[in-house]
C-alpha cells in the first residue's frame, strides 16, 4: 500500500467516524429534553455540525453537553414533542 492510497483511506474513515459521531449527536438532541441538556439545543447543533476538527464539537457535547438522567425520566421517543 502506497502512502498516498494509505492517506486516502484514512481520510475516509475519519470523514465516516465524523458522520457517525454527528448522526449521534443530532438524535441525541432530538430525543433528550432541554431541561438535561447544557446549554440550548440550539447551539449544541451549530457546535456538532459546524465545528469540524475531528469531531471536536460532536465528543464536547457528549462530554459537557449532556447533564445526567434523573432517577425516573426516559428519553423521547421519535414522533414525541
Amino acid at each position: 500500500m502506497t502512502n498516498q492510497s494509505f492517506a486516502g483511506r484514512l481520510i475516509i474513515a475519519t470523514a465516516i467516524a465524523e458522520a457517525i459521531l454527528k448522526t449521534a449527536v443530532l438524535i441525541d438532541i432530538r430525543r433528550r429534553p432541554a431541561s438535561q441538556i447544557r446549554g440550548s439545543k440550539r447551539m449544541w447543533i451549530v457546535a456538532a455540525v459546524l465545528v469540524n476538527s475531528a469531531g471536536v464539537g460532536p465528543l464536547s457535547y457528549f462530554a459537557f453537553g449532556r447533564r445526567q438522567r434523573a432517577e425516573g425520566v426516559e428519553l423521547a421517543t421519535p414522533g414525541e414533542g
